[in-house]
């Protein structure tokens, strides 16, 4: 997360001894009915006799708020004796776990292994003392997909892909997932004893998108408002620790065939106390769903893409297949030097979702929608193209788009979706138009605005 900066231009050639602050506002993560996590909201001053140092910030100290020097901040987040603030996870599962530690980007990344002889996998996470948002979720091939501002959600198709190759790998490469033989060789009723009450299906009777969902569906938890510890001089003698454990489970028996286990929910649970102060409001326990398998069905003959009418047949969208050179673009986001983002220029798009067709913005290259609530990410998805004779388009207000021709990017049961275009946080967003407002997808939000302008044929 970039921080917020203030600076001088000239300090002359005094010595500070004093400086306060105060806080305002409320996180983003929490409810409009609570300003905090429970901590204190007063900020601790710093003061000295007179120093020259010219670095200092604000960070969460013992219960509140603190104002460091630089060096004073290098000094208390020291946590390699592995006291807090940080993180400590630990995996009892049949699977490596991958991880990601986020703010406004994943911040901290990366794979907790899979134990050996009853031992759980462990991994130590330093960072400073603040809260972020836990996301977890089996790793099949132990490699993390995450990076520094991309918070990978797991894609079922990838990891079924990866699941179902160490399965059929034989029994050298799923040993590696920690699975346990059978008690007879080659007898499947001696799996079942090992498994004790599991329900048990093999493998190969099932596709790898089915695989991959089933992983996918028990195995996801997200934990919010997850604090990292109390740092100098009240450090915690240990990180707050997680343990993670259960999830589907994986059995061979000594032929090599793989089994694996459905009923098993998949749990994160913090299991001592330190920081809970700190997060009155937040959960210390979470548990993925049940996943199950289902037979295998024929595939099904894919049903071709609706055409969508518009204000005119000549208008022409293209298929998106990485390029936006002839794209129409319909908004975007200045460059934004204090806080490291870059320009982005936001085409025109459209995409199926829920039995309709809807227009929204393309950021780095996929189209996002908003819908129900929710900001919907489509990968599959048709441009609006500024070539052709009938793509002559213009902005104008809603009043002054009254007779006049609005381009119809999509529809939904029985109503056309015009494209729209408003202002929202610093940046111009197309999405469309429904009762009169503007509707587009936003951080995860569907965001709905009233001022706003639509697009219309010159």
């Amino acid at each position: 997360m970039f921080p917020g900066i203030w600076s001088a231009k000239s300090r002359g050639a005094c010595l500070v001894t004093k400086i306060t602050g105060s806080l305002s506002g409320r996180p983003k993560s929490l409810k409009r009915s609570r300003k905090s996590y429970g901590e204190k909201l007063a900020v601790v001053p710093y003061a000295s006799t007179g120093t020259s140092y010219s670095k200092y910030k604000v960070s969460a100290f013992s219960g509140s708020y603190r104002i460091f020097s630089e060096q004073e901040f290098n000094k208390v987040t020291d946590t390699r004796p592995g006291k807090s603030p940080g993180f400590y996870f630990m995996n009892y599962t049949d699977w490596p776990i991958a991880y990601s530690i986020d703010q406004l980007g994943c911040l901290y990344y990366g794979i907790v292994p899979t134990g050996s002889k009853g031992k759980p996998g462990l991994r130590k996470v330093d960072t400073g003392a603040v809260w972020f948002t836990l996301r977890m979720h089996i790793q099949p091939d132990g490699k993390s997909p995450q990076s520094d501002w991309d918070c990978v959600e797991p894609v079922a198709d990838l990891i079924g892909d990866v699941a179902m190759a160490i399965f059929t790998g034989g029994a050298a490469t799923t040993a590696k997932l920690g699975a346990k033989a059978g008690v007879k060789a080659g007898i499947k009723a001696g799996i079942k004893k090992a498994a004790k009450g599991i329900t048990l299906s093999m493998v190969k009777d099932y596709s790898k998108e089915q695989l991959g969902k089933l992983l996918k569906k028990s195995s996801s938890v997200v934990m919010y408002g997850q604090y990292a510890g109390y740092p100098w001089p009240t450090q915690c003698g240990t990180m707050p620790r997680y343990a993670i454990t259960d999830g589907p489970k994986v059995f061979l028996d000594r032929t090599g065939n793989a089994y694996i286990g459905q009923n098993v929910p998949f749990k994160v649970k913090k299991t001592n106390t330190c920081g809970n102060k700190m997060m009155s409001s937040s959960a210390t326990q979470v548990t993925g769903e049940v996943g199950v398998f289902k037979k295998a069905q024929p595939k099904k003959k894919k049903k071709k893409a609706r055409r969508i009418s518009t204000a005119s047949k000549k208008i022409k969208w293209f298929k998106f297949k990485g390029s936006l050179r002839n794209a129409f673009i319909g908004g975007g986001r200045p460059a934004d030097k204090k806080r490291r983002l870059k320009r982005h220029k936001y085409a025109v798009c459209r995409g199926s979702y829920k039995k309709g067709i809807h227009p929204g913005k393309v950021h780095r290259g996929k189209c996002y929608i908003g819908y129900g609530g929710k900001e919907i990410v489509l990968r599959s998805f048709e441009v609006l193209s500024k070539r052709g004779r009938g793509n002559k388009f213009t902005w104008v207000k809603l009043r002054q788009a009254r007779g006049k021709r609005k381009v119809i990017g999509g529809k939904e049961k029985n109503r056309s979706l015009a494209i729209c275009r408003g202002r929202y946080k610093g940046g111009v967003h197309p999405g469309k138009l429904i009762r009169k407002k503007c509707n587009f997808g936003y951080w995860g939000k569907e965001i709905v605005l009233r001022k706003f302008e639509v697009l219309i044929k010159k």
